[in-house]
């Protein structure tokens, strides 16, 4: 990754940089906007993190064909990123955290088992 360090105090307010829309893999930009915005089904549910997720699965599974497999082809393939996949020891690490995965998680299933039941 690339990362950017100030040599001297950014005031707030202070425009650092402009990234078009066009540039940012969101669910509006996605080819399955209409279908992850559709009025009816189990998709008007979904909470933006989860159509967001969906969105980009859809892209990833384009593969080549997709606008964004450069950038998808760059992330990180381990799914041990998750906290979802991480075992007691890793999430031990996010204790006391504003990341307490325990009560994360256990709010997204809820969500997901909500949706799809």
């Amino acid at each position: 990754g690339v990362e950017v360090y100030a040599r001297k105090r950014i005031v707030a307010g202070i425009e650092l940089c402009t990234i078009p829309k066009s540039s940012v893999l969101s669910v509006a930009n996605s080819k399955w906007r209409l279908v992850l915005f559709a009025a009816r089904g189990p998709a008007r549910e979904l909470d933006p993190d989860t159509r967001l997720t969906l969105a980009v699965l859809a892209e990833w599974r384009r593969g080549t064909e997709s606008a964004w497999h450069g950038y998808l082809a760059s992330l990180p393939q381990s799914r041990l990123l998750l906290p979802s996949d991480w075992g007691s020891r890793e999430l031990g690490w996010l204790r006391g955290t504003e990341l307490e995965a325990k009560d994360l998680l256990e709010e997204r299933r809820g969500v997901w088992g909500t949706v799809w039941e």
